[in-house]
């Protein structure tokens, strides 16, 4: 297919729709009112302007500079950038092993890929996905700083997942992908064995699938502590389930899987060492 990475005198790594700037007017206002809110909102909030570019713009969104790509996502990145170190909000973070861990397998992972190739595209591939990968871990290990902050998330995925959910219901009864008119997506759903599998504005249904699923367990978290939104809470996990499930894919349904087993195991968290 044209949007997938292996096609025909496209560079390493690179999409059809790289090297070149590609706004629909959509787009560009998601990007700009999204970017806007995240200066602006207070801190337990910022994340979700980067939630709501996750889910519901497509890949192709992008501005192009000297054969650098900014896509959607990267200036959501550069706008929390700008956030957290103009109000100083990195003040107290310190350095952990788990940090520690991400940046060596971002950086081994770099260099094997330029390895294999030699090629100064692939050098600027894996640059622009360190980029993203440190970029969001740690604007996210900055913003997230206790439970409560993880609750509020959980809320917000919640108001999130279910109009997605929504939109993948389209794509699956009709076979059509709704964001396909951004870019980066098919128009037609892809298909296995007579199934649609649905990805939304994700490169891929499998990512689809994925992105949803290893959400699940930090919705269900809160189940307990809800509150007053614990309907919301299981409609959001049935919304959650549900996208995972349209996908068409089983990786995504086994992280379901994995998810349940660990909330399953939660009683037994103090007898780790023995297990």
């Amino acid at each position: 297919m044209a949007w997938q990475d292996i096609e025909e005198g496209i560079a390493f790594g690179q999409k059809a729709y790289a090297n070149q700037t590609s706004f629909h007017p959509v787009g560009l206002a998601a990007v700009v009112l999204l970017g806007v809110t995240m200066l602006a909102v207070k801190r337990r909030h910022a994340v979700l302007p980067i939630l709501a570019m996750a889910c519901l713009v497509a890949p192709a969104q992008r501005l192009a500079i000297a054969s650098l790509d900014f896509g959607a996502m990267r200036l959501m990145i550069l706008f929390g950038l700008v956030r957290v170190f103009s109000r100083g909000e990195q003040s107290g973070f310190r350095i952990q092993l788990l940090d520690l861990a991400v940046i060596a397998w971002t950086v081994i992972g770099g260099v094997a890929q330029v390895a294999s190739t030699m090629t100064t595209a692939a050098v600027i591939n894996r640059l622009g996905g360190a980029y993203d990968a440190l970029g969001l871990y740690f604007l996210f290990r900055i913003l997230i700083k206790d439970l409560g902050d993880v609750d509020v998330i959980a809320k917000q995925i919640l108001w999130i997942s279910i109009p997605v959910c929504g939109l993948f219901l389209i794509e699956k009864f009709s076979g059509r992908n709704p964001f396909s008119f951004l870019g980066g997506v098919p128009v037609s759903s892809a298909i296995r064995q007579g199934a649609i599998r649905c990805q939304g504005p994700f490169p891929h249904p499998i990512l689809a699938g994925c992105f949803w699923a290893v959400l699940a367990p930090i919705v269900a978290s809160g189940i307990w502590r809800a509150g007053n939104r614990k309907l919301l809470t299981v409609s959001g996990l049935a919304a959650i389930a549900g996208i995972a499930v349209m996908s068409g894919s089983s990786t995504p349904i086994l992280t379901l899987g994995l998810g349940c087993l660990g909330c399953a195991v939660y009683p037994m968290r103090h007898h780790m060492r023995a297990i």
